[in-house]
């Protein structure tokens, strides 16, 4: 007798365990509950998606390496920098602080562009590729030099998560940067982060990233930008 009714026992808790975890995967939970179990057991897709937003964001050393030493107006000396990838956008300093800048873009499959002043006068452009965490991108500038700029990756960004999708139904698409893609259950979002919703769609955010996370219900057509997190 005692042994079934272990038997017994045991199957229920199995059983109650299954459902559990179905309702919480297809987010039926009540919304407290919901939050608490986000909070005591995150989501494995957490561990495997980066705390950067993208692959490429993050700050890179650049050394401009001319392929000559002197045009026919200026020495084409080497120099240092520092560029920053952020939301598919590059910025960036080449030399001392100030004396420089740096702008460009970076699209999803690592193809960079964009151009770059020196001293208010000498302007250029570069172009090329990164992989993985190093980069090699061509430039030419106004006075005729020219060369390989060598990148290599120094640290991600870590942008503090603003909120975490609960559910969603119908055709919502999230755009951050310069990319648009369709959302997934439990993704995290940052501060930027545009939601579309069409006419029709619904989404429910988890808003916060402590231990107590506000609901919130979004219904379309609308669009939601991602406030920056409260302080």
């Amino acid at each position: 007798m005692g042994h079934k009714l272990f038997f017994m026992i045991f199957f229920l808790c199995v059983v109650a365990g299954i459902a559990f975890m179905a309702a919480f995967s297809l987010n039926l939970l009540p919304p407290n509950l919901n939050q608490f179990v986000y909070s005591v057991f995150p989501s494995s897709s957490q561990e495997t998606r980066p705390p950067y937003l993208e692959k490429f964001e993050g700050h890179w050393g650049a050394t401009f390496n001319p392929s000559q030493n002197w045009s026919q107006v200026a020495k084409c000396a080497n120099s240092v920098g520092t560029f920053t990838v952020r939301n598919g956008k590059l910025t960036g300093t080449i030399g001392s602080v100030g004396s420089s800048g740096v702008e460009g873009s970076i699209t999803p499959d690592g193809s960079v562009s964009g151009a770059f002043t020196i001293g208010g006068q000498n302007k250029g452009t570069f172009t090329g590729r990164i992989v993985g965490e190093v980069g090699e991108l061509a430039w030419k500038d106004s006075v005729d030099c020219a060369g390989i700029i060598k990148l290599q990756k120094l640290d991600p960004v870590n942008d503090p998560v603003v909120a975490r999708i609960s559910s969603f139904i119908d055709g919502v698409t999230l755009t951050r940067g310069s990319m648009t893609e369709s959302p997934s259950i439990d993704e995290t979002l940052y501060e930027g982060d545009v939601l579309n919703l069409p006419a029709g769609s619904s989404i429910r955010l988890l808003v916060g990233n402590g231990f107590i996370k506000t609901p919130l219900e979004l219904a379309g057509p609308t669009t939601y930008t991602v406030p920056a997190p409260e302080k």
